[in-house]
């Protein structure tokens, strides 16, 4: 057989195709492989004729091998060729666990072994119809010879085909009922098993659902209860609270529990009753605790506690939202009555009210939805109850005593307010008695003569430009103070006043790696004055001005801390600048800007006291500073101005300057 035709032979396996006749094609062992081989794994033929070619034993064994495993051939020709004794026992072999083959042809070649073999897989074969041997009779071959031939394979299988028992109608039709039976045994159990597997991945499933149900559970819980540790409780953990703290005190509960997440003793019960906490709501934060109620009741969780609450928070939602409106005549009708009074008006309305032609169905409707939700109500407050008295609280006596206490903060509150009011009526009654008397402040000998506001702030302006046209006169004035390390402090022994506010002022290049920030000065700068009665006490209510004072530091990096610290592990900070700003806005003579002079600090040389003087209403005011000479150049940051009754003065200090003494002063 050539190769083209044996490639079309096995195409048309694939096709498909149930006959396929190869007679007379030169097929060798090889080409029986490869049919044997496309036979494996086909399942629509049915007809296969390989007479007159040259297949041996080993093309039989390969046929043979495919004939185990295949489940549509029912009809196979191995006639004419040369299986032998080998090849026939290879195919007795086969037919043992072949079911489908009915008729099988083989040559003469067979001797007795191989028509054993052959008879042995007969035996166990229910299918097989019929089993002939066939092969050309030469001329010379005669009748007898053909018949002693057939003699031979009756002694050898017992029968001819004339008396073949196994193509008895009868006997194939039990044999096919059994077959059948064995299958429908066989895949019954199949489906018993894939059944039972089933039945256990759907356990193992479950299980792991319940442990993820279980977790989630236990989180929520968690959540609430570092909610309530760290006093920042939402409106779910109000609810909760009292169910989480009757959890922990039964047996086992606060051992489940980790480290730091224990309620008892920090968390007190609470005493509201949960449908007063739901009506103080809003509607975001039932939306927000409806939410989580609910995956509490699908859990499985203190179901007995959400179900009511959920029906009452669904109720509010609804009327907040407009969807539901008050009736006052079913308010008026349910209000009062015990669990079991509604119960019994349910009754009523349900078997004699709706649906029995009376009309105004949809009343009674309305009133079965609101008697739901009361009775919810009442449910919810009984368990609450239940809850504080398994934690060993007497809500009455608790609920008493945080009325009390409630009175008692509402009085203080009260008093406090009175005592507020007292003070604002005293003080308006000394300003109206001040304006009955007409005082103006040339009455006062020790204030000067009040001029007009804009004649001030035109007398002002001349001086502000006569201070800039005279710098050097400035100049002269400045103050000067000791410096650490001994020397000589200069103070300025009579006031000084404000100067007019100019623009820009600020740090020098070489001072802004210098400076970090700026701190608030602290009371403790402050140094109380002594109190001197002045003129004007009788008329005005002496005070301070209010002030907010900062003091400016940072790092000086001079030669030693250069050469000791660097930018990671910085020097100490030190004082280089204050910045005061004091409010005189009720000053009576606004004519005469505040004052300030600097004086000597008792005991303590690198120290000095500023002093700011303005008038009446106001006393005196003090600060402790650091005792270095001021930088008063505008372009080195000092300013100083009293402008809508606000003195701002801000001034930055003179670095100490180290030089090495000489030789001479030794």
């Amino acid at each position: 057989m050539t190769t083209f035709r044996l490639d079309n032979a096995l195409r048309d396996l694939e096709q498909g195709k149930t006959h396929l006749s190869l007679d007379r094609n030169v097929i060798d062992d090889h080409g029986a492989l490869q049919l044997g081989l496309g036979l494996l794994e086909n399942r629509s033929l049915e007809d296969l004729s390989i007479r007159r070619n040259l297949i041996a034993a080993g093309g039989a064994r390969e046929l043979a091998r495919s004939l185990e495993t295949n489940t549509s051939l029912q009809s196979l020709s191995l006639a004419e060729n040369h299986i032998g004794d080998e090849g026939a026992e290879a195919l007795g072999q086969a037919l043992q666990q072949n079911a489908t083959l009915e008729k099988l042809l083989y040559d003469t070649s067979v001797g007795g072994a191989g028509l054993k073999a052959l008879a042995m897989g007969i035996e166990q074969n229910t299918a097989l119809k019929s089993l002939l041997e066939d092969g050309v009779v030469d001329d010379d071959d005669d009748d007898d010879a053909f018949a002693e031939r057939s003699q031979q394979l009756v002694s050898m299988l017992g029968y001819s085909n004339e008396d073949n028992p196994f193509a008895r109608i009868r006997e194939l039709e039990e044999v096919r009922q059994r077959r059948q039976q064995r299958i429908l045994d066989q895949e019954a159990f199949q489906k018993s098993r894939d059944e039972q597997q089933a039945q256990r991945e759907i356990e193992l499933y479950g299980t792991w659902e319940d442990k993820d149900e279980a977790f989630d559970r236990s989180q929520e819980k968690n959540r609430s209860r570092l909610r309530l540790l760290n006093h920042r409780a939402q409106l779910i953990d109000k609810l909760y609270t009292n169910e989480l703290l009757v959890e922990e005190k039964k047996p086992g509960g606060a051992e489940e529990l980790a480290e730091g997440l224990h309620l008892d003793g920090k968390v007190r019960p609470n005493l509201q009753n949960p449908i007063e906490i739901l009506d103080r709501s809003s509607a975001a934060n039932l939306s927000e605790a409806l939410e989580i109620a609910e995956r509490f009741i699908q859990s499985g969780l203190n179901s007995d506690l959400w179900n009511p609450i959920v029906v009452v928070m669904k109720d509010l939602v609804a009327k907040m939202k407009g969807r539901k409106l008050f009736d006052a005549r079913i308010d008026a009708l349910l209000r009062g009555k015990t669990v079991s009074e509604l119960e019994s008006l349910r009754s009523d309305i349900e078997e004699n009210r709706i649906g029995k032609g009376l009309g105004d169905d949809e009343y009674w409707a309305r009133v079965l939805g609101e008697l739901k939700v009361s009775v919810a109500k009442l449910q919810s407050s009984t368990r609450n109850e239940t809850l504080l008295q398994e934690l060993g609280v007497d809500a009455a006596a608790a609920r008493k005593e945080e009325r009390e206490a409630a009175a008692r903060a509402k009085q203080l509150a009260e008093e406090k307010r009175k005592a507020e009011e007292e003070e604002e009526r005293r003080r308006r009654q000394q300003v109206r008695k001040l304006d009955e008397s007409h005082f103006r402040p040339h009455d006062d000998p020790s204030l000067g003569a009040i001029v007009d506001d804009t004649q001030d702030r035109l007398a002002r302006h001349k001086q502000r430009r006569a201070v800039v046209a005279k710098e050097s006169e400035i100049h002269a004035e400045r103050v000067y103070f000791s410096r650490p390390g001994g020397r000589s402090a200069r103070h300025a022994s009579g006031q000084r006043s404000a100067r007019p506010a100019r623009r820009g002022g600020g740090l020098g290049d070489d001072e802004a790696e210098d400076v970090d920030q700026l701190h608030l000065m602290s009371e403790r700068d402050e140094i109380e004055l002594p109190r001197d009665i002045q003129p004007w006490f009788a008329r005005y209510e002496p005070r301070k001005p209010r002030y907010q004072n900062r003091v400016r530091a940072g790092y000086e990096w001079n030669k030693y801390n250069k050469t000791h610290y660097d930018k990671e592990n910085p020097p100490p900070k030190v004082i280089q600048g204050y910045k005061f700003r004091l409010d005189y806005t009720e000053l009576i003579d606004r004519s005469k800007a505040p004052s300030y002079k600097v004086l000597p600090f008792p005991g303590d040389e690198d120290y000095a006291i500023l002093r700011f003087h303005a008038g009446p209403p106001y006393l005196d005011l003090a600060f402790k500073i650091v005792n270095r000479e001021w930088r008063i150049r505008r372009k080195q940051g000092f300013s100083s101005s009293f402008e809508k009754g606000i003195l701002k003065l801000n001034f930055q200090l003179k670095k100490p300057r180290y030089r090495r003494k000489s030789l001479d002063s030794f």
